[in-house]
Formats: C-alpha cells, sequence, structure tokens
C-alpha cells in the first residue's frame, strides 16, 4: 500500500500503529485477532510494529474484522499522518 507523500518505511509504521490502535480501542488482544485473521500473533505483531508489509487482501480481513472500513481506515491515516507532519514541521 503507497501513500502518496509517505516514504514506505513511514508507511509500514503508520499502516501498522493504526492497526494496532483500532485493535486496542476494541480491547481485543493481539492472539485474539491473529487467530480469526489466519495468521500467527508474531506475523501480526510485526506489522503492528511496521517490520512486515502488509498485503491487501490481509488488510482487508483485518480491517474487517476490526469493523473499520477502507475509506475510514485511510481517513485514520491522513490524520495520524498530518498530526505527525504537525509535529515534526
Amino acid at each position: 500500500m503507497d501513500i502518496p507523500g509517505i516514504a514506505p518505511p513511514a508507511q509500514l509504521e503508520l499502516v501498522g500503529r493504526s492497526l494496532r490502535e483500532l485493535r486496542q480501542r476494541q480491547k481485543l488482544s493481539r492472539e485474539e485477532v491473529a487467530q480469526r485473521a489466519g495468521m500467527l500473533p508474531g506475523d501480526l505483531l510485526r506489522i503492528e510494529k511496521g517490520e512486515f508489509r502488509v498485503s491487501l487482501d490481509v488488510l482487508i480481513n483485518l480491517l474487517a474484522l476490526l469493523r473499520v472500513s477502507g475509506e475510514e481506515f485511510l481517513r485514520m491515516l491522513r490524520t495520524a499522518q498530518s498530526r505527525a507532519e504537525g509535529r515534526h514541521g
């Protein structure tokens, strides 16, 4: 997933941090989400830490599990990026 204006390593971190935030808001454990998504908890951890590039099909599955639309997730990413730019700008 490429986000215009954000360097690839920062994209991974932003996507991962946002997924973790969504999971934590719903009070779901990493293990619970990973099991429901059919993945290993360690893989989800690496995604959340921005160490692992998430494929579109995995992202769609995770968003469905977290009950968030793609549009809402992109809005969340843009907001998070704007906040980060405000801190660094």
